[in-house]
C-alpha cells in the first residue's frame, strides 16, 4: 500500500491546491453543462421561479403570472434570481451561479470536515462531493438545492465551529441563516427541532441561551414573509401555499410511496371542478383538509403508506410526470453512486460501537437518520432528499478517514506542514 502512503503524503502538502482544483473542475464543467442546456426550461418548478423573478425585475410584483401576487413559491430562491437579473444576467448565469454555490458547498465540505475528522476526511468529502452525479445534473436546473446546500453546510460549519464561543452573535448569524435557508428551502422546516436542539448535542456552556437566540433570529427572518402574507391574503401562511398540495400529493387514497404522478390525476379529474373558482388560498385549505380527512379516515393505510415512503427515502430513482426526462442510463448512474455510500453509511452505523463518534459526528448522523421520518410525512423526491445526502457523504468521509487512521498512525512532525505516516512501528 506504498501507493496510498505517498497519496496521502501528497494530499497533506498539497491540500489547499487539491481542493481548489476541485472545485474549479466542479465549477467548469458546471459552466460548460450552463452552456448546453441553454435558456430552455423543461421543470414546471423552474419556470414558476423564473417566472416569479422576471415578474418582481419587470413589474415589481412577487407574482407568477404577472398580475396576481403569488405565495405559491417562497421567496428566497427567487429573490436571488432577480438579483440576477437585475445585474443584467440570463438563465444560463442563473445555472453557473448554482454551480458558483455548488463548488463553495465543495470548500465547506472540506473545512467542516477536517474540523471534525481532519484533512483526510475533507478531502474524501470534497472529492465526493465533485464527482457526486445527482447533485451536479440538479445543479444545472433552476432549482434551489445547490443555493440551500452550500448555505445549510456553512450553518452547519458555523454552529460546530463556534459552539464552545461565548460570542453570541455567532448564534444570531446562524439563526439569521437558517431562517434565509428556508424561505429557499422550507423543506428545513421540518429539520428545525433538530438544529435547536444543536446546542445541548455538542455544547457544555449556556445552552439554553445559545439555542433561543438561535430561534428568535430565525423568526425574525420569516416574519417578514409572514407579515407581507397577511397584509397582502389577509390570512396567515407560515411559507408558501404549495405545502396543502404537496401534502395531498403524499397522503391521499392514490398516493405511491414512489411516485406522486397517479395522484396528479386524480386531483385534476376529481377536484378540478371543486377548486375551479378558488383562489391560492383557498386551494391550499382544501388540500390540507383532504389530506387530513383522509389520514384520519384510513390510519392503518396512512401509516403504511407513512412507513414505505420513508423506505423510498434511500431510493436510488423516481417516477417523474414529465416522462421524456427519464433516462435507463442516468438510473444506472445514480444507482452506481448512490448506494455504495449508502452502504457504507450502514456499515458506519453498525460499527458506531467500536468507532464512537464524536459529538459534530453524531449530531451529523441524526440530522441524517431524522431526515426520512420527517420528510415521508409529505413526499420523497431526490432532489429535495439531496441536502441529506450530503449529509450522508459528511459522514461517509469521516469513517473512511476513521478507518486509514486507525491502519496508519500520523503523526505531525515539528515545525513541519507535513506528517510522517507509521505502521506497525516503522516510518513509511
Amino acid at each position: 500500500m506504498h501507493w496510498l502512503n505517498k497519496v496521502i503524503v501528497l494530499y497533506e502538502k498539497h491540500q489547499k491546491v487539491i481542493i481548489s482544483m476541485l472545485a474549479a473542475i466542479l465549477l467548469t464543467g458546471g459552466i460548460c453543462f450552463s452552456i448546453f442546456l441553454g435558456d430552455n426550461l423543461k421543470f414546471a418548478d423552474e419556470k414558476d421561479y423564473f417566472r416569479i423573478a422576471n415578474n418582481l425585475s419587470t413589474k415589481h410584483i412577487y407574482s407568477i403570472d404577472g398580475v396576481n401576487p403569488t405565495a405559491f413559491r417562497s421567496p428566497g430562491y427567487p429573490l436571488i434570481l432577480y438579483g440576477i437579473l437585475q445585474l443584467g444576467g440570463s438563465i444560463v448565469t442563473i445555472r453557473i451561479f448554482n454551480y458558483i454555490a455548488l463548488s463553495i458547498t465543495l470548500i465547506l465540505i472540506y473545512k467542516l470536515l477536517k474540523k471534525i475528522g481532519g484533512a483526510i476526511s475533507g478531502g474524501i468529502g470534497a472529492f465526493l462531493i465533485c464527482f457526486y452525479p445527482v447533485l451536479f445534473f440538479t445543479a444545472g436546473m433552476l432549482y434551489p438545492q445547490a443555493v440551500a446546500i452550500a448555505l445549510f453546510i456553512l450553518i452547519l460549519y458555523l454552529l460546530i465551529k463556534n459552539i464552545e464561543s461565548d460570542k453570541f452573535y455567532y448564534f444570531l448569524i446562524c439563526g439569521l441563516l437558517y431562517g434565509y435557508l428556508i424561505l429557499i428551502h422550507p423543506l428545513f422546516l421540518l429539520n428545525l427541532p433538530v438544529i435547536i436542539s444543536y446546542p445541548f448535542l455538542l455544547g457544555e456552556k449556556k445552552k439554553l441561551i445559545k439555542a433561543f437566540i438561535f430561534f428568535l433570529s430565525f423568526l425574525i427572518v420569516i416574519s417578514f414573509w409572514v407579515y407581507r402574507n397577511f397584509i397582502i391574503f389577509h390570512h396567515f401562511i407560515p411559507l408558501t401555499t404549495h405545502s396543502g398540495l404537496t401534502f395531498l400529493y403524499g397522503n391521499h387514497e392514490k398516493a405511491l410511496p414512489t411516485s406522486y404522478y397517479a395522484v396528479v390525476e386524480y386531483i385534476k379529474d376529481n377536484y378540478e371542478k371543486e377548486i375551479k373558482n378558488m383562489d391560492e388560498i383557498q386551494k391550499n385549505d382544501f388540500f390540507y383538509k383532504k389530506a387530513i380527512s383522509w389520514i384520519t379516515n384510513n390510519k392503518k393505510d396512512a401509516i403504511k403508506l407513512y412507513i414505505l415512503k420513508i423506505i423510498n427515502f434511500f431510493n436510488y430513482k423516481v417516477e417523474l410526470i414529465t416522462k421524456q426526462e427519464e433516462s435507463k442510463l442516468r438510473d444506472k448512474v445514480l444507482f452506481a453512486s448512490y448506494y455504495p455510500l449508502l452502504i457504507l453509511f450502514i456499515y458506519r452505523i453498525f460499527c458506531i460501537k467500536k468507532f464512537k463518534p464524536s459529538k459534530p459526528e453524531l449530531f451529523l448522523i441524526i440530522l441524517f437518520l431524522t431526515s426520512p421520518l420527517l420528510m415521508s410525512t409529505f413526499l420523497i423526491r431526490i432532489r429535495l432528499r439531496l441536502p441529506y445526502d450530503i449529509l450522508m457523504l459528511a459522514v461517509d468521509s469521516l469513517f473512511i478517514g476513521k478507518l486509514l487512521s486507525c491502519k496508519y498512525i500520523f503523526i505531525r512532525m515539528p515545525n513541519s506542514k507535513v506528517s510522517v505516516y507509521k505502521k506497525n512501528g516503522n516510518i513509511l
